[in-house]
């Protein structure tokens, strides 16, 4: 119990003092799966005080215990249709169709990095399980998920932008990334990057990519 409501506060009541309580677009964006745990063991503590009751009815007869199980069971069929079609992704496939056309539009034997759970897991999931685009070549920025690691996960900033650097110099290869925050910065050899629909992409030759 007492690991329960530790974990109950750290995904609840810290997690909100770690944000100063500043909500902003990005940060509800970011953190919006952190509180689920804390859902979740509301949902086990409230089931916990449901069984709780009905056990203490039985002494009332069958009849209370069938009432009061009626009573508990409205609350959560109320919350179902009440919220279900603000919660139904069943028919939202943005994150599908986002992927693929990202994918489509990579030149021939291109390199792509990738940065976060948005890109990485659509991305990878195309490329990787249903063989999207075999021909193009998948890194994650930060080392994570894919196997063909370029660095270490915990490698520091400064490494990964030296690692990269180091890596985009060499290869002459189409880049694309999704994101510049640990790409080195763009020296005189640089050219700007075509923009498209889904990133910001630069031929390589050998240059450097940048946005």
């Amino acid at each position: 119990m007492l690991g329960e409501l530790l974990a109950f506060l750290a995904s609840g009541v810290l997690l909100a003092l770690v944000l100063g309580f500043d909500y902003d677009f990005l940060k509800v964006a970011v953190f919006r799966p952190y509180p689920l745990l804390a859902y979740g063991l509301l949902a086990l503590w409230m089931g916990t005080g449901a069984a709780w009751m009905l056990s203490a009815l039985e002494q009332r007869g069958a009849l209370a215990v069938r009432a009061a199980a009626t009573a508990v069971s409205v609350i959560p069929a109320v919350l179902l249709m009440t919220n279900y079609s603000r919660n139904d992704r069943s028919r939202d496939d943005f994150a599908d169709r986002h992927a693929r056309l990202l994918l489509q539009q990579l030149d021939p034997d291109a390199v792509l990095f990738v940065y976060g759970d948005s890109d990485t897991g659509p991305i990878g999931y195309l490329h990787v399980i249903e063989g999207v685009r075999p021909d193009v070549t998948v890194y994650n920025m930060q080392g994570l998920v894919f196997r063909n690691r370029l660095l270490p996960a915990l490698s520091s900033p400064r490494r990964r932008s030296e690692r990269l650097g180091a890596f985009i110099a060499s290869t002459g290869k189409p880049v694309y990334h999704m994101t510049e925050q640990i790409l080195p910065p763009p020296t005189a050899r640089s050219t700007s990057g075509s923009s498209n629909a889904c990133c910001q992409a630069s031929r390589l030759a050998p240059r450097r990519a940048r946005r």
